[in-house]
């Protein structure tokens, strides 16, 4: 079951009465995981910007991409690019 769901289902238990520890228990998930809200990681332009170069030059790598990133005028580290992009 994904994250989500889970989240949905401890929130719907807490309604029937239970408490957020023994929904959490019942669920098999952690009080920090429930909690958790994501951050903004500062990088929406780098990303759209990397998402463009990639889906424009289709079999460059990560190098080549970092290259011509570089060249645009970005300085950033090839370790620093958003997982999940080529």
């Amino acid at each position: 079951m994904a994250v989500a769901a889970r989240r949905v289902v401890v929130r719907q238990l807490q309604e029937r009465g239970l408490s957020e520890r023994q929904a959490l228990r019942l669920v098999g998930m952690s009080a920090s995981t429930l909690r958790y809200q994501p951050r903004d990681d500062g990088n929406g332009r780098l990303r759209e910007r990397l998402t463009e170069l990639a889906g424009q030059h289709r079999r460059h790598g990560y190098r080549m991409l970092h290259s011509r990133l570089r060249i645009d005028g970005w300085a950033i580290n090839r370790q620093a690019h958003p997982p999940g992009l080529p």
